[in-house]
């Protein structure tokens, strides 16, 4: 079982990014995207889903330590962003 840290740090070596290229690309410091890698920091819901995003895996492969396959459930990951854009987090949450 890996961590989220661990998950993020795996696929984001696999596609070839530095850390500030990830951060970048996702919207967040190099300083937070490294307390996201260290686990020392929890990202927030809507950039656990961009970060799923850039780096081709599902919101579920990050945040279920359990899971190892990398797209399974992406195909939700949609849904639960646009009952993000549509009813906010709160509606986001009760999707997932």
């Amino acid at each position: 079982m890996k961590s989220f840290a661990e998950k993020v740090f795996d696929a984001r070596t696999e596609l070839g990014f530095s850390q500030s290229q990830l951060g970048e690309r996702v919207g967040v410091s190099l300083r937070s995207f490294l307390a996201y890698e260290k686990g020392e920091k929890t990202p927030r819901p809507s950039t656990v889903l961009k970060l799923a995003r850039v780096l081709n895996v599902s919101v579920k492969f990050l945040t279920d330590e359990n899971c190892e396959n990398p797209l399974e459930d992406i195909e939700k990951d949609g849904y639960i962003e646009e009952a993000r854009e549509r009813y906010g987090a709160k509606g986001a949450r009760d999707l997932d």
